[in-house]
């Protein structure tokens, strides 16, 4: 249920179809050139570290495939930053579902960018941050954090941007942030919002920009 990837070619906009279940798996990649994942029914874990892992800089889009479940979480012995984690800009689209779960620190990580396109992402729970980039945008779809130990959108110092879609964001947890950014602005100019943060001084958008 493992697989690497080290991909060096010339062939742009290569696809790579994940589908299948593994208790003890997890897909990895490298590649010089922007992927498309297409997440197809998949369900897997990886106890040892991140279920999916792009090393590279440049763009992936996970695509969630029409109708699809998809489900995702680390382990406790994750080394790393997250059940998702990617070294360059992360894009979701396609039409499917997507739940992950935090187990070891953030559920989804990106070195650059989030961008939600579409799709329906869930957090079931993160111990330190849902989302954890440098920037993060949302034109459709929707983002569901159940439950959170962390800030639900950190976007580090980068530009958070609403445009449309809906985020509903749930928090108990003491001195955190449903969606937050350090020195960008926020920028709000559509969509649904619904942030419920009760812990000790929470706050339900924060941003020094």
């Amino acid at each position: 249920g493992s697989v690497t990837v080290n991909a060096t070619t010339a062939i742009n906009n290569i696809e790579y179809n994940l589908l299948g279940t593994s208790a003890e798996g997890s897909f990895t990649i490298t590649s010089d050139k922007d992927a498309n994942i297409v997440l197809n029914n998949l369900n897997l874990s990886n106890p040892n570290g991140p279920a999916f892992q792009s090393l590279s800089a440049a763009i992936t889009t996970i695509t969630l495939r029409n109708g699809t479940n998809n489900t995702l979480a680390d382990g406790t012995a994750n080394t790393k930053n997250g059940t998702i984690q990617t070294g360059g800009t992360l894009i979701f689209d396609g039409m499917g579902s997507l739940s992950v779960d935090g187990v070891k620190k953030h559920a989804i990580y990106s070195s650059k960018r989030i961008e939600m396109l579409n799709g329906k992402i869930t957090i079931n729970t993160a111990v330190s941050d849902a989302f954890h980039s440098e920037g993060f945008t949302i034109a459709n779809g929707s983002v569901n954090v159940l439950n959170t130990g962390g800030d639900g959108i950190d976007a580090g110092d980068g530009n958070i941007t609403i445009t449309g879609g809906n985020i509903d964001i749930q928090s108990t947890a003491v001195d955190v942030k449903a969606i937050k950014t350090g020195l960008g602005a926020v920028n709000i100019h559509g969509g649904m919002i619904k942030l419920d943060v009760s812990g000790a001084a929470s706050k339900g958008i924060s941003a020094k920009g």
